[in-house]
């Protein structure tokens, strides 16, 4: 039974990304994976009026177990924030909780459901913003993050706020994780990586037992692009070092769900991308 994925309307990234522009044209709203021979494809077309919105545009991917995922878009980075329910009746993961809580708390309600954890990719502003309402709904909902992340969570300056003119906190974290490390929540099953160079500590979660394999990626690899890596702690050496070595030995139709705009492939990037891919000379 194919596994139905409700993703959100996307729109550029203007805060996390570089994207060269002649690799990101506007891109469609409805896209549709039919993976049934891991074959990957996109199609489909239309305008992205409002952003922060659930879309009723979904796709499709033949699994293992019973998957659905879906996506707020919270303004002003278009950052996304990903639900993603499995096996177990009424339970869900929320990842990256964003600027728009409210949204996420409204979806969570309407369909019943109860995080069994908060998992954030890095400590970004952006990322960590809907966490403390989250909390405050579920407070024995474990928050977990990349153990060299977690100190960003309640230091505005670390997670980027304060150069935004706010000072935002989050609650501390619950759980800290590392690189090989595997959680099973919700029924779920996510492998943990480590992928320094847009932020010291981010983490991917990578869901293995699928088919095909998807990764919740936060800001290392974008459709077209990669994470930023002028932040105090950012290097761009070392996020191309943990896309090729961390991402680009996942199989070629693994799907990323990054932190900001469409969902890509690693056959995708590492065949076009501009920065890191066959494009700049990557031979893997």
């Amino acid at each position: 039974m194919p596994v139905v994925l409700t993703i959100a309307p996307h729109g550029r990234n203007n805060y996390n990304q570089l994207v060269k522009a002649e690799f990101l044209p506007n891109l469609p709203i409805r896209n549709y994976w039919e993976s049934n021979d891991l074959a990957a494809g996109i199609c489909g077309g239309g305008d992205v009026s409002e952003l922060g919105k659930l879309a009723e545009e979904e796709f499709h991917c033949m699994h293992k177990s019973p998957l659905k995922i879906q996506s707020v878009v919270s303004m002003p980075f278009d950052e996304n924030t990903y639900i993603v329910t499995g096996p177990r009746e009424g339970e869900c993961l929320v990842i990256d909780p964003g600027f728009d809580p409210q949204a996420i708390l409204d979806l969570l309600a309407e369909q019943e459901l109860t995080p069994a954890a908060i998992l954030c990719t890095h400590g970004h502003s952006d990322h960590i913003a809907g966490n403390a309402s989250l909390k405050e709904q579920w407070p024995e909902c474990p928050l977990i993050i990349g153990h060299g992340d977690a100190s960003k969570l309640t230091d505005p300056v670390g997670n980027l706020s304060a150069g935004y003119g706010f000072k935002l906190v989050s609650p501390p974290a619950d759980q800290t994780v590392a690189e090989g490390e595997t959680l099973d929540l919700a029924g779920i099953k996510l492998k943990v990586r480590e992928t320094p160079g847009h932020s010291a500590g981010h983490v991917v979660f990578i869901v293995e037992d699928h088919d095909p394999v998807f990764v919740l990626g936060g800001d290392v690899l974008f459709a077209g692009g990669i994470g930023r890596t002028d932040f105090a702690d950012g290097n761009f050496a070392d996020l191309k070092r943990s896309i090729h070595e961390k991402l680009f030995t996942l199989p070629a139709e693994t799907i990323v769900l990054p932190g900001h705009g469409p969902q890509t492939t690693i056959g995708e990037e590492k065949e076009h991308n501009p920065y890191v891919g066959a494009n700049a000379h990557y031979e893997g």
